[in-house]
């Protein structure tokens, strides 16, 4: 769920602190998702800075233990593309 800071681009809210705070909740207890915050550098004016909200957000999920990291099936993924302007074969790999 997303929380834009400052005079929102679509309108002119002003997201509050208890705003984020409760966003922040539904998403916890929804437990499939998380908080985005939308506009870091933005300019704040009337809102809660961007330390503040995320500070709110962390107290929301205070105590509770961070989701398992996943195991890769395989730790290096390999992959090609090919250009389709140059026909150009790029060769990818990833390991994690």
């Amino acid at each position: 769920m997303g929380v834009e800071l400052g005079p929102q681009g679509w309108g002119t809210y002003i997201v509050q602190p208890a705003d984020v705070t409760q966003c922040a909740q539904i998403v916890k207890a929804d437990g499939n998702g998380g908080v985005f915050v939308w506009a870091y550098k933005k300019d704040s004016t009337g809102s809660p800075d961007f330390a503040t909200t995320l500070n709110l957000v962390e107290g929301v999920y205070a105590g509770t233990p961070p989701p398992p990291q996943p195991t890769p099936v395989n730790p290096t993924t390999m992959c090609s593309l090919t250009c389709p302007n140059c026909q150009k074969v790029l060769k990818l790999s990833a390991t994690y």
